[in-house]
């Protein structure tokens, strides 16, 4: 009588259980969360790229394996759009939405990271092929796996925003009469206007101010907000913050800065009707 020999089943490995994903979400967790806040230079900006495309890169392969190539094609294009200014309407319509933001700094040298895409895809077309871990490891660490990647991918502390900020104070010399409530309004709705700044109807994204605020103007990322104080000093402070901007974006901080001198400009031409004023400010 023929004896039947054992049939051996090849379990199917998991993809994000294999050593080089694994190396990639340490190096991505090491390099965002430890590294960048040590060192910060282009390098770990880099490191960031090329390990977090393989890592999405190998999950989608992994979901969609009969469809590899329209997959990394469209992930390589989605991740051009994302490192070009046409994600900037996108993110900025989303930074308003939501209660937390998102940035990214547009870099095209960023791309080269793209190269990952093809090395994943080879990567899971024989891994696929490869029992390293038995089937119990699997079973009990495929879904935390899966979620502390998922983290990593999503938890990527993003640049530091754009914030830049000016505080001043406007009084007079002499200290009588003073200025009116009406007078000091006219004078700071004059300057709002001539750059199209409209009240806040969300107090909420303004800067917080040191003073009590009497009114709050906005234009997109523009903010200008002015109290008194019990000494009839007007407490002006005008803000420009953008989430999705970073240090890096020189043209946009540029601009900001340009608008924000030019502001400031018209403060002082609309006080400057009334006698005896005088202007001090700071910046921060």
């Amino acid at each position: 009588m023929l004896k039947q020999k054992p049939v051996h089943t090849e379990t199917k490995k998991n993809p994000w259980l294999s050593a080089p994903f694994l190396i990639s979400l340490s190096l991505l967790l090491l390099n965002d969360h430890v590294l960048k806040a040590a060192y910060g230079n282009w390098l770990t900006g880099k490191l960031s790229d090329f390990a977090g495309i393989f890592m999405v890169s190998v999950l989608l392969f992994a979901w969609k394996p009969q469809h590899k190539d329209l997959t990394g094609w469209l992930f390589a294009l989605f991740f051009i759009a994302w490192k070009s200014p046409l994600a900037s309407p996108v993110i900025a319509l989303f930074n308003d939405v939501m209660p937390f933001g998102i940035s990214r700094v547009i870099d095209y040298t960023d791309c080269v990271a793209l190269v990952m895409i093809p090395l994943a895809a080879w990567f899971v077309r024989i891994g696929n092929h490869r029992n390293t871990l038995s089937e119990l490891t699997q079973k009990w660490f495929k879904i935390p796996a899966l979620m502390l990647a998922t983290f990593a991918i999503i938890a990527t502390p993003g640049p530091k925003p754009v914030s830049i900020s000016e505080s001043f104070r406007i009084q007079q010399i002499n200290q009588k009469p003073n200025l009116t409530d009406a007078q000091i309004k006219e004078a700071i709705e004059t300057a709002t206007n001539r750059h199209e700044m409209t009240a806040c109807t969300d107090t909420t994204k303004a800067p917080q101010a040191h003073l009590p605020v009497i009114a709050c103007f906005q234009k997109g990322n523009l903010f200008l907000q002015y109290g008194i104080d019990k000494y009839r000093r007007v407490n002006i402070t005008t803000n420009f913050t953008d989430r999705s901007l970073d240090d890096r974006d020189d043209d946009e901080i540029a601009e900001a800065k340009l608008e924000l001198l030019k502001l400031r400009e018209d403060l002082v031409s609309s006080f400057w009707q009334f006698k005896n004023m005088e202007l001090v400010f700071t910046i921060s």
